[in-house]
């Protein structure tokens, strides 16, 4: 029987799509190796929605006066105490000497190494530190899109047979509306809740420059100086660094004025729940990132029936093909344009809703899981390998 101990910090709090991967792996993980056995190893006990994963999952908290010691120290520890045969983390992983067993690191993307622009410098510092020692040490790492796996390889010269490009997957809650009625419902939720009640652009994302929010509040500052009235734009995610709410008002001010800066509405960070239903009941999804690991909230609109707009970025146009309108990540013009046209056309909408779910549809966490399992089988060999 193999054991495997995941660092499952991010499951305590809202570290978004750190968070989900763990959430929609861990669910499925179980039934894809009957016979193994999980656990994971937390810092703070877990939040809330724990009882949304397998009852077949082991929990462990251990206490450590701070992340790095807990990384370095307390989580190795575990491991031996526990017998673990595998470690599982995400980017910043701890010597596998230390575990006496193999590491395997999920790293999503390498935006930190490729734009540190975007970044603030110390936490660029950091991942630059210690995310490419903890790849190279690592008998396998996985990363979620080819085109995050070419990054990684053409950066770090890594062996190409320990670097998986596992796609994540799209939990079932994301789907269309079941009926009008249900349509009427979460249009009603969203109101009482947030109130909005009226037609809405969403944006998921932590407010950081690589999600180019700001593109998309100028856009809609167009859309405004060309007439619209009465659509709302949503951004949806908690604050991060080097993008602020006023910033995004002002952008979109700059082309629509004072009314457009009005009709910008901030969520903050929502509950997990709630995410399904802005999905639904938002008339367009608007992605307009610069760059992306895979790009899981265009697909988490996709797959629930929302006309989506994503920037033409790295990754994304693997990812969304046919199923959502591609634009340039620079051109406020352009996401003015396709905004519009998804907003009024409604055979453009149909389509989009339509196929949009068939895409989203091919990804899921099932699969994932089990291509995990193939990832731990390798890094148990390449780690026995080397060491017999």
């Amino acid at each position: 029987m193999v054991h495997v101990v995941i660092d499952g910090r991010t499951l305590c709090g809202p570290f978004t799509g750190d968070r989900t991967y763990w959430r929609g792996l861990l669910r499925t993980l179980p039934s894809a190796a009957p016979d193994w056995t999980f656990t994971i190893v937390t810092r703070v006990p877990i939040s809330d929605d724990v009882d949304q994963l397998p009852d077949r999952l082991n929990f462990r908290v251990i206490t450590a006066p701070n992340d790095r010691v807990w990384t370095f120290r307390s989580l190795p520890a575990a491991a031996r105490a526990l017998g673990a045969n595998i470690v599982h983390t995400q980017y910043t992983a701890p010597w596998p000497a230390l575990c006496h067993c193999p590491v395997v690191t999920t790293v999503h993307d390498i935006s930190f190494h490729l734009h540190p622009e975007w970044f603030p410098r110390y936490h660029r510092l950091l991942m630059n530190l210690t995310v490419p020692i903890s790849m190279r040490l690592a008998s396998a790492v996985i990363t979620v899109s080819a085109s995050s796996r070419r990054d990684i390889l053409s950066s770090y010269h890594l062996s190409e047979e320990k670097v998986f490009a596992i796609d994540n997957g799209v939990d079932c809650a994301f789907r269309p509306a079941a009926t009008p009625d249900e349509e009427e419902e979460d249009r009603a939720f969203v109101h009482a809740q947030y109130g909005i009640d009226a037609p809405f652009i969403l944006a998921v994302g932590v407010l950081q420059p690589r999600k180019n929010l700001a593109r998309l509040a100028a856009a809609f500052g167009e859309l405004c100086r060309r007439g619209d009235r009465s659509t709302v734009l949503v951004f949806t995610g908690k604050a991060g660094w080097l993008t602020g709410r006023e910033e995004l008002k002002m952008a979109a001010s700059a082309i629509g004025g004072s009314n457009a800066a009005e009709r910008v509405v901030f969520t903050g960070y929502v509950p997990d729940d709630d995410l399904p239903r802005l999905m639904r009941a938002s008339s367009t999804f608007g992605f307009p990132s610069l760059f992306e690991g895979f790009g899981l909230p265009a697909l988490e609109a996709m797959a629930s029936g929302t006309p989506t707009v994503c920037a033409d970025a790295p990754a994304m146009n693997d990812l969304v093909q046919d199923g959502a309108l591609l634009v340039s990540p620079q051109s406020t013009k352009d996401w003015a344009d396709a905004l519009l046209s998804v907003l009024t056309d409604n055979g453009l909408r149909s389509r989009l809703s339509i196929r949009g779910p068939e895409i989203a549809a091919r990804y899921t966490w099932e699969r994932a899981a089990q291509q995990t399992i193939e990832a731990y089988t390798h890094a148990l060999n390449r780690y026995q390998g080397h060491n017999s």
